[in-house]
């Protein structure tokens, strides 16, 4: 785009503080929340879920290990894009 002339310029639309510890997003994974973990076999994904708990606790040594942060969400705003 910025080849053809355009000016992109990236925006904050919005800003939040995001509380999340390893138990919690494990959880939301386990519950099928994500779009992605819906067309797995239930019988291949608790053992995937089995894996990602034991490898989590082994990385962060604890469920309630901190994950929380800023999250934001940005547009890439196009301006004289020819």
């Amino acid at each position: 785009m910025r080849e053809q002339g355009a000016n992109l310029e990236t925006v904050v639309a919005a800003k939040w503080q995001s509380k999340l510890t390893v138990g919690k997003l494990l959880e939301s994974h386990q519950n099928k929340i994500y779009r992605h973990t819906w067309h797995i076999p239930d019988d291949i994904f608790a053992r995937a879920i089995q894996d990602l708990q034991d490898w989590a606790l082994q990385h962060y040594g604890s469920l309630d290990y901190d994950l929380s942060g800023e999250s934001s969400f940005k547009i890439v705003v196009v301006r004289n894009w020819a």
